[in-house]
């Protein structure tokens, strides 16, 4: 880009009397003149006190132009040193009359780089003010001590990618604003302009710990338009720019910048663009005439700045002003080095690509958002000369083709290359919520420990260029703060406080009220990581022998704390299990495994959406198809079903060995009936363990899509019911309390026939009815938001309501947990989902582990079922692997 020196345009003067001065009077002036205009080195702009002739408002306006021409000077973002004083006041920060100093005393504090111990953290006016031993001993009367007892507190959670107060809960149409559908290139669109502050998704995310949000566009055009990032507390003045961590306009605010590649703005505009090549050859020639225009701007900054009076005289009347001004101006600001690009790239292929735009245009790419496949070039992104973030999901994945090279252990490959690593909610695409159970997971595949935590507070803060305000607890720093209930990294860790701007978030009250432990800390000790059994699996011929196995959750097979017991199994059969076991003559050991923690369970009852007849959600050719509509026609699930898919493997990678699954929805009523088979069969011959496990129907919007009303679901329903005459088990896939309600009729009037609620966001509403009528209630997913419409009211659970699985089972609800959305890859959470609901729900280890295992038996009426026993190291859903099935005992 040019540079110039930039005058200011002369303001108006008075007209100028006529004098008359002696000639050593007219020597003196001239004398000063050459001293200020031409021998004083440090007054560079020329032209400055000129008479250009112009009008107060041309002069107006050239002052305006020359100030835009000082914003093209700023340096790059990579060339700016950001400094943090101590003494920093918050500019979020508003008095009230009530403000107080707030100290945080005896916090274990993670500061965003290293453990610190206990110390004390003194917060003033939104800012973290000191950080030290023993202050609250120091303070006055008019300080608020809150002795924290130990409990850790780290930064407040930065959330990089979220798409909250754009898309806000419950999603409706008028209210969506995530994409501008009408071209595929908006650089002038802004999340500004359309965040909603009304979104109830705010208070939630902010009670995840996730003070922090970067408020993007969606990914369906190449370039988005202008994110925002906000801080998660609802304003009193109900205003958008209260929210903003800085203000919307200012020479120095930091900016980013929304841009996708692959998939998403391919099958949105493919009148525009319907292949790679065909987005790559729209970015380029849009990034040239974007090069042009600021061509444009940096020759008329020369003129404007120039020694010829006449130069510049022409610039002011011309002005600064390009064809489609406002279109380029974001554009042209990313190429100057003054926007952070974050760009929503997949593949490899995509990744490279980019990278090759940004050596051929002269701008940085701050992250690729969904990177599920940078794993595999973390050579390439570490080449490149300076920091390219990751932003991805520790387990989501394979859900379209660009996903299908996700891989668990992505983050600690791209870490061990040197590349910085984020994960990030997509939100409402994952609940920005549980922002934090994506470092848990990557921790339990091999993050190190503060690696892990830096990826939701500072590398994520940098990520934004926000790191000399958040993601750190240091002095002068904002006040973002949260405190935990137990360590950040150990499964269902929930904030007790969350302070945003040096002000607490939630209702201390109401939190003790609901956690079950009533806010007493859990263990603050760094959980343990992923055994990794590869290489201890059990043999396929002949005997195994486990040593080592020192708790069960089985039943009818307790461990005493002092007991370690040995296990025999030929694969399918438990042969022996006690203290000492001789192994049956002349049988051929094949391994001998010695566990440190060996634990029992039974196996995991996955209900599903759609594993075992669907590979890649969103191909249509990779899916077994949709049930028929014509609630006459039952499909049965057992006749489509594919075994060895790379679902089913992550599903039996995370210990889940029992899946139900039904047929693929169609917009009807009736699904068809489910099929219960094992996640690492090898085919149908010998995969399927039931064929026929329940009729499972749809009640509510997502069944109008065949044309009936919900009262004529429910008349339909009835006559299905009457034609299954209690031979199944009836699923009913409902979120809403009045169709629930519904159900509950019917079961009276069909008393022969067994009811599970399915789904059941609002059921928590009729949780003694449910009981009372003997109706299971298989909650998908449990960890519940206002998504849609008909489960608006349901229960966000701890730290802001009760849990509703303890709703549920306190009142006497049969009560199973599944994954419940169409994320089945995900079904590998289901062990840490029981030890999180559990823990919610006041629920012991075993007790908690029957919300996947035995409630699911018997809520689908499988309780005749022989369950196998399934060998673990460690404790199941708190890093402990699964060894393998041991099969069924003697």
């Amino acid at each position: 880009m040019g540079t110039y020196d930039l005058p200011h345009a002369s303001p108006p003067r008075e007209p100028k009397r006529r004098s008359f001065l002696s000639v050593n009077a007219l020597l003196g002036l001239a004398a000063a003149y050459t001293a200020v205009f031409v021998l004083y080195p440090a007054y560079r702009f020329y032209g400055h006190g000129d008479e250009l002739n112009l009008t107060t408002v041309q002069k107006q306006q050239f002052n305006a132009d020359l100030a835009r021409c000082q914003e093209f000077q700023k340096p790059p973002f990579w060339e700016v040193q950001k400094t943090t004083p101590g003494n920093r006041i918050n500019p979020r920060y508003r008095v009230t009359e009530n403000d107080k100093i707030t100290v945080l005393q005896n916090a274990t504090v993670f500061d965003g780089e290293r453990w610190i111990g206990s110390v004390d953290l003194v917060i003033e006016q939104g800012t973290i003010r000191e950080i030290d031993h023993n202050i609250a001993k120091h303070r006055g009367q008019d300080v608020e001590v809150i002795d924290v007892q130990g409990k850790i507190v780290t930064p407040g959670l930065v959330d990089v990618h979220s798409h909250s107060g754009v898309a806000p809960f419950p999603a409706l149409r008028g209210s969506d604003d995530t994409n501008e559908g009408t071209q595929i290139l908006t650089p002038f669109a802004r999340t500004l302009d359309a965040i909603h502050v009304y979104d109830p998704a705010h208070a939630l995310i902010a009670s995840g710990g996730v003070t922090t949000s970067l408020v993007l566009p969606g990914s369906a055009n190449i370039l988005g338009g202008e994110a925002f990032a906000i801080k998660n507390a609802v304003p009193a003045d109900s205003l958008v720019e209260s929210m903003l961590v800085e203000p919307s306009t200012g020479v120095n605010r930091t900016r980013w910048m929304k841009m996708a590649c692959g998939e998403n703005p391919k099958r949105s505009h493919p009148a525009q663009a319907s292949t790679r090549m065909g987005l790559s050859w729209k970015l380029r020639e849009h990034l040239s005439q974007a090069k042009d225009a600021m061509k444009t701007q940096d020759a008329w900054c020369a003129r404007a700045t120039s020694k010829d009076k006449k130069i510049r005289h022409k610039a002011a009347l011309e002005g600064l002003s390009i064809a489609n001004e406002k279109y380029w101006e974001f554009t042209t600001a990313m190429l100057r080095g003054q926007v952070h690009v974050n760009t929503h790239c997949y593949e490899t292929v995509d990744i490279e690509t980019m990278i090759r735009h940004t050596h051929e245009f002269g701008f940085r790419v701050s992250a690729f958002h969904h990177a599920l496949s940078a794993w595999k070039v973390a050579g390439l992104l570490s080449s490149q000369g300076y920091p390219i973030t990751q932003a991805i999901f520790a387990e989501l994945g394979l859900y379209k083709k660009e996903g299908y090279d996700a891989n668990f252990y992505a983050g600690k490959i791209l870490h061990e290359a040197g590349v910085p690593v984020v994960y990030k909610s997509d939100h409402p695409v994952t609940n920005a919520k549980y922002l934090l159970q994506q470092p848990q997971a990557a921790y339990q595949y091999g993050l190190p420990e503060d690696v892990a935590l830096k990826s939701i507070t500072s590398t994520a803060a940098r990520t934004l260029a926000l790191d000399d305000r958040i993601g750190y607890v240091r002095e002068g720093y904002d006040a973002d703060l949260v405190v935990w209930d137990s360590h950040p990294l150990s499964t269902g860790a929930t904030p007790l406080q969350v302070f945003i701007d040096g002000k607490p978030t939630l209702n201390s009250t109401e939190v003790v009220a609901n956690l079950p432990s009533g806010g007493a800390h859990f263990s603050y000790e760094l959980p343990s990581a992923n055994s990794n059994m590869t290489g201890k699996s059990l043999g396929k011929e002949g005997l195994t022998i486990i040593h080592g196995i020192k708790s069960s959750y089985i039943p009818s097979q307790e461990i005493t704390a002092s007991e370690s017991l040995t296990l025999v199994t030929n694969g399918t059969h438990v042969l022996c299990l006690a203290a000492t076991c001789e192994p049956p003559a002349a049988r051929t050991i094949v391994k001998e495994i010695t566990l440190e923690h060996g634990t029992l369970t039974p196996p995991v009852y996955a209900v599903s959406n759609a594993l075992g007849l669907s590979e890649i959600e969103q191909e249509q050719i990779t899916r077994d198809g949709p049930a028929p509509t014509d609630p006459n026609t039952i499909s049965k699930a057992h006749f489509g079903l594919h075994f060895g898919s790379d679902l089913l493997q992550r599903a039996q990678f995370g210990g889940v060995t029992k899946i139900i699954t039904p047929p693929n929805p169609s917009g009807g009523i009736v699904r068809g009936v489910s099929a219960g088979f094992y996640s690492a069969g090898a085919s149908a011959l010998d995969g399927i363990w039931q064929e026929n496990v329940a009729l499972h129907v749809v009640i509510g919007q997502s069944a109008k899509k065949a044309g009936d009303s919900i009262s004529r679901q429910i008349e339909i329903l009835n006559s299905v019911i009457i034609n299954n005459n209690g031979t199944l088990p009836v699923v009913v896939h409902a979120d809403n309390k009045d169709d629930i309600a519904q159900i509950i009729l019917l079961s009276r009037q069909h008393p022969r026939t067994k009811f599970t609620i399915f789904n059941a966001a609002e059921s928590y509403l009729l949780a003694h009815e449910l009981a009372e009528a003997g109706i299971s209630v298989i909650l998908g997913p449990w960890r519940c938001a206002p998504h849609n419409w008909e489960g608006r009211r349901c229960l966000a659970g701890p730290p802001m309501t009760k849990s509703p699985v303890k709703i549920l089972v306190d009142a006497g609800v049969n009560t199973g947990i599944a994954i419940g959305t169409t994320d089945d890859d995900l079904t590998v959470q289901l062990p840490r989902e029981a030890v999180w609901a559990g823990k919610y729900a006041g629920l012991g280890e075993a007790e908690g582990w029957r919300l996947v295992s035995g409630n699911v038996k018997k809520a689908l009426g499988l309780e005749g079922e022989k369950d196998e026993m399934v060998v673990w190291e460690g404790v199941p859903g708190k890093g402990g692997s699964m060894v393998g099935v041991a099969g069924v005992k003697a």
